[in-house]
Protein backbone atom coordinates (compact mmCIF):
# COMPACT_ATOMS: atom_id res chain seq x y z
CA UNK A 1 0.00 0.00 0.00
CA UNK A 2 2.71 2.44 1.09
CA UNK A 3 3.03 5.67 2.38
CA UNK A 4 -0.63 7.71 2.11
CA UNK A 5 -0.81 11.00 -0.21
CA UNK A 6 -1.97 14.06 1.56
CA UNK A 7 -3.48 17.42 0.85
CA UNK A 8 -4.94 20.47 3.09
CA UNK A 9 -6.58 23.57 3.47
CA UNK A 10 -7.34 26.04 5.34
CA UNK A 11 -9.43 29.35 6.34
CA UNK A 12 -10.82 31.58 9.08
CA UNK A 13 -14.24 31.77 10.08
CA UNK A 14 -15.46 34.69 11.97
CA UNK A 15 -16.94 33.55 15.10
CA UNK A 16 -15.49 31.73 18.43
CA UNK A 17 -13.77 28.87 18.56
CA UNK A 18 -16.67 26.68 20.65
CA UNK A 19 -19.36 27.66 17.97
CA UNK A 20 -16.98 27.10 15.14
CA UNK A 21 -15.94 23.34 16.30
CA UNK A 22 -19.64 22.47 17.38
CA UNK A 23 -20.75 23.44 14.21
CA UNK A 24 -17.64 21.47 12.39
CA UNK A 25 -19.11 18.54 13.99
CA UNK A 26 -22.67 18.87 12.99
CA UNK A 27 -23.07 20.03 9.72
CA UNK A 28 -25.77 19.23 7.30
CA UNK A 29 -23.47 16.78 5.39
CA UNK A 30 -25.00 16.97 2.14
CA UNK A 31 -25.64 20.65 2.36
CA UNK A 32 -22.06 20.99 2.59
CA UNK A 33 -20.33 18.26 1.00
CA UNK A 34 -21.17 18.77 -2.67
CA UNK A 35 -20.03 17.74 -6.27
CA UNK A 36 -17.01 19.27 -6.72
CA UNK A 37 -15.94 18.48 -11.17
CA UNK A 38 -15.74 15.27 -11.10
CA UNK A 39 -15.82 14.52 -7.05
CA UNK A 40 -19.15 13.29 -5.95
CA UNK A 41 -21.10 14.70 -3.32
CA UNK A 42 -22.66 13.60 -0.12
CA UNK A 43 -26.29 12.68 -0.81
CA UNK A 44 -27.36 10.96 2.69
CA UNK A 45 -25.77 10.09 5.80
CA UNK A 46 -26.72 6.51 7.38
CA UNK A 47 -26.13 4.86 10.45
CA UNK A 48 -25.64 8.02 12.69
CA UNK A 49 -27.31 11.08 13.21
CA UNK A 50 -26.29 14.17 14.91
CA UNK A 51 -23.37 15.50 16.10
CA UNK A 52 -19.31 13.69 15.90
CA UNK A 53 -19.12 13.46 19.88
CA UNK A 54 -16.78 10.93 20.62
CA UNK A 55 -14.33 8.46 18.81
CA UNK A 56 -15.69 5.35 17.73
CA UNK A 57 -19.30 6.62 16.05
CA UNK A 58 -19.32 5.58 12.84
CA UNK A 59 -21.25 7.03 9.74
CA UNK A 60 -22.01 5.39 6.37
CA UNK A 61 -22.42 8.52 3.38
CA UNK A 62 -24.14 8.15 0.19
CA UNK A 63 -22.89 9.37 -2.62
CA UNK A 64 -24.31 11.14 -5.74
CA UNK A 65 -22.62 8.94 -8.42
CA UNK A 66 -24.32 6.04 -6.25
CA UNK A 67 -20.99 4.90 -4.54
CA UNK A 68 -20.51 4.89 -0.54
CA UNK A 69 -18.19 4.87 2.22
CA UNK A 70 -17.94 4.55 5.86
CA UNK A 71 -16.62 7.03 8.22
CA UNK A 72 -15.41 6.57 11.31
CA UNK A 73 -14.30 8.84 14.24
CA UNK A 74 -11.19 7.52 15.29
CA UNK A 75 -10.02 10.68 17.71
CA UNK A 76 -11.79 13.43 19.06
CA UNK A 77 -10.66 16.48 21.54
CA UNK A 78 -13.35 18.88 21.76
CA UNK A 79 -12.90 22.28 21.24
CA UNK A 80 -9.72 21.77 19.56
CA UNK A 81 -9.46 18.40 17.06
CA UNK A 82 -11.06 15.61 15.45
CA UNK A 83 -9.96 12.97 12.73
CA UNK A 84 -11.64 10.47 11.40
CA UNK A 85 -11.58 6.84 8.82
CA UNK A 86 -12.59 6.41 5.58
CA UNK A 87 -13.14 2.88 4.42
CA UNK A 88 -15.39 0.73 2.80
CA UNK A 89 -15.59 2.33 -0.72
CA UNK A 90 -17.65 1.24 -3.53
CA UNK A 91 -17.33 2.99 -6.89
CA UNK A 92 -14.14 4.15 -8.47
CA UNK A 93 -12.60 4.67 -4.94
CA UNK A 94 -13.11 1.40 -4.19
CA UNK A 95 -10.33 0.19 -7.11
CA UNK A 96 -7.80 2.89 -6.15
CA UNK A 97 -7.83 3.72 -2.35
CA UNK A 98 -6.98 1.32 0.78
CA UNK A 99 -8.79 3.79 3.34
CA UNK A 100 -8.43 7.57 3.86
CA UNK A 101 -8.37 9.93 6.66
CA UNK A 102 -9.60 13.23 7.66
CA UNK A 103 -8.01 15.86 10.21
CA UNK A 104 -10.18 19.08 11.56
CA UNK A 105 -7.97 21.46 13.74
CA UNK A 106 -9.25 24.04 15.41
CA UNK A 107 -6.69 27.23 16.43
CA UNK A 108 -8.26 30.73 17.79
CA UNK A 109 -6.92 33.41 15.93
CA UNK A 110 -8.33 36.18 17.92
CA UNK A 111 -11.52 36.44 20.15
CA UNK A 112 -14.23 36.05 17.61
CA UNK A 113 -12.03 34.00 14.56
CA UNK A 114 -10.98 30.73 14.16
CA UNK A 115 -8.42 29.18 11.59
CA UNK A 116 -10.09 25.63 10.54
CA UNK A 117 -7.06 23.10 9.26
CA UNK A 118 -8.88 19.97 6.92
CA UNK A 119 -6.12 17.70 6.18
CA UNK A 120 -7.03 14.77 4.15
CA UNK A 121 -4.93 11.45 3.15
CA UNK A 122 -5.80 8.74 0.69
CA UNK A 123 -3.72 5.39 1.10
CA UNK A 124 -3.07 3.93 -2.57
CA UNK A 125 -4.39 0.09 -2.75
CA UNK A 126 -1.13 -0.37 -5.03
CA UNK A 127 1.98 1.12 -6.62
CA UNK A 128 0.12 0.82 -9.58
CA UNK A 129 -2.74 2.85 -8.28
CA UNK A 130 -0.47 5.30 -6.54
CA UNK A 131 -0.19 7.73 -9.64
CA UNK A 132 -4.49 8.02 -10.03
CA UNK A 133 -4.39 8.50 -6.56
CA UNK A 134 -1.93 11.35 -6.71
CA UNK A 135 -3.49 13.10 -9.29
CA UNK A 136 -6.95 13.00 -7.51
CA UNK A 137 -5.44 14.00 -4.05
CA UNK A 138 -3.23 16.67 -5.24
CA UNK A 139 -5.33 18.21 -8.51
CA UNK A 140 -8.70 17.23 -7.35
CA UNK A 141 -9.26 17.29 -4.02
CA UNK A 142 -8.05 20.86 -2.74
CA UNK A 143 -10.91 22.30 -4.36
CA UNK A 144 -13.36 19.71 -3.13
CA UNK A 145 -12.60 20.25 0.15
CA UNK A 146 -11.77 24.20 0.21
CA UNK A 147 -15.72 24.92 -1.29
CA UNK A 148 -16.99 22.50 1.45
CA UNK A 149 -14.69 24.82 4.12
CA UNK A 150 -16.44 27.80 2.23
CA UNK A 151 -19.78 26.60 2.12
CA UNK A 152 -19.47 25.34 6.32
CA UNK A 153 -17.91 29.28 6.86
CA UNK A 154 -21.00 31.01 5.21
CA UNK A 155 -23.64 29.16 7.00
CA UNK A 156 -21.79 29.57 10.61
CA UNK A 157 -20.83 33.46 9.68
CA UNK A 158 -24.35 33.81 8.84
CA UNK A 159 -25.61 32.68 11.62
CA UNK A 160 -23.48 34.80 14.00
CA UNK A 161 -25.38 35.74 17.09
Amino acid sequence: MGTPITTATALTIKAPGPRVFEAACGFDIPAVIKRHGMIPGVLKVDEHQGAWSGAGQKRLLRLSDGSSVREELISFAPGRFYAYRVTGFTGPFAALVAEGRGEWNFTATGPASTQVDWTYSFTPKSIFTRPAVWFIVKILWPGYIRSALQRLKAEIEKSRE
